[in-house]
C-alpha cells in the first residue's frame, strides 16, 4: 500500500539535472547546517561532552552531511514536491542529529523545538489523523522519560525530546518500528564497543544517532515498498 496520499512519479522519469540540482541543495544545506553547529559549539561549550576535540570531531562532517542527504534523498525525488520537502527537512534533521550526538553527545533544543513545529502544516498530507501523530509524540515521550528514569540516566533528555518529534512526523506505527530497530543497532553497537575494549559497561552510549539513523533506514524502506 501507497504511503503518501499524493501521486508518485515514476523513477525513471527524473532527470539527471534533478540529481545535480539535489546534490548542489544538499551541499548547501550541509555547509548551513556545519555552521551553525560551529556556532553552538562555540556559544555553548558547556555543553560539549568532547571540548578539546571538536576539530578533530568534525573534520568529516561536511562531507558526510552532503553525501549522505544526496544519497537519502534519491528514493524520494519522485514524489511530488510537498512530500519531497517533507522527506528533505526529515532527513537533514536527522542527519543533524546524527552529527551532533556522535561529535559531543548533544542533541540542542534549538533544532529540537523548531523540528516539532514544522511537523504540523504535513499533518493534512500524511495518511494518519493529526492525533495519531501526537498521540505518538506524547506516548514516546513518555515512555523513553519512564525508561530514563529506571536507568538512572541511561536514556538521555536529548533521547526523550528525540522520539518526542519524531512521533510527530511518523505517526504510531512508525515511531514504534524506529525505536525497535534503534534500541538493536544501539545494543548491537554497544556490544561490539565493549567487546573491543573501547567501552566499559557504564560508559554513556549516545542512541540519538541510532534512532535517527533507524528513521532514515526505514523511511527509504517505505519509500521503496510504495514504488
Amino acid at each position: 500500500m501507497h504511503d503518501p496520499i499524493l501521486p508518485c512519479v515514476p523513477l525513471s522519469t527524473v532527470s539527471i539535472s534533478t540529481y545535480l540540482v539535489f546534490f548542489l541543495l544538499s551541499c548547501i544545506i550541509s555547509h548551513f547546517f556545519s555552521e551553525w553547529m560551529d556556532a553552538r559549539y562555540r556559544n555553548e561549550p558547556d555543553t560539549l561532552s568532547y571540548p578539546a576535540e571538536t576539530e578533530n570531531r568534525k573534520r568529516f562532517r561536511k562531507p558526510f552531511l552532503s553525501i549522505f542527504l544526496w544519497l537519502c534523498m534519491l528514493p524520494f525525488l519522485p514524489l511530488p514536491l510537498p512530500l519531497l520537502v517533507y522527506y528533505l527537512l526529515l532527513i537533514s534533521f536527522l542527519l543533524l542529529t546524527v552529527c551532533t550526538d556522535f561529535e559531543q553527545h548533544v542533541i540542542y533544543d534549538a533544532m529540537l523545538l523548531p523540528f516539532a513545529l514544522l511537523a504540523l502544516p504535513f499533518f493534512p498530507l500524511l495518511p494518519l489523523p493529526a492525533g495519531n501523530h501526537l498521540m505518538a509524540a506524547f506516548a514516546g515521550g513518555i515512555a523513553f522519560l519512564l525508561l530514563a528514569i529506571l536507568t538512572g540516566g541511561g536514556i538521555g533528555g536529548g533521547d526523550i525530546k528525540l522520539i518526542f518529534v519524531l512521533g510527530l512526523w511518523l505517526g504510531t506505527h512508525k515511531l514504534l518500528a524506529v525505536i525497535l530497530l534503534g534500541f538493536f543497532l544501539g545494543g548491537l553497537a554497544a556490544l561490539l564497543l565493549l567487546l573491543t575494549g573501547k567501552k566499559k559497561r557504564r560508559d554513556f552510549l549516545a542512541y540519538g544517532p541510532y534512532f535517527a539513523g533507524s528513521a532514515i533506514l526505514l523511511s527509504i524502506l517505505w519509500q521503496k515498498a510504495s514504488l
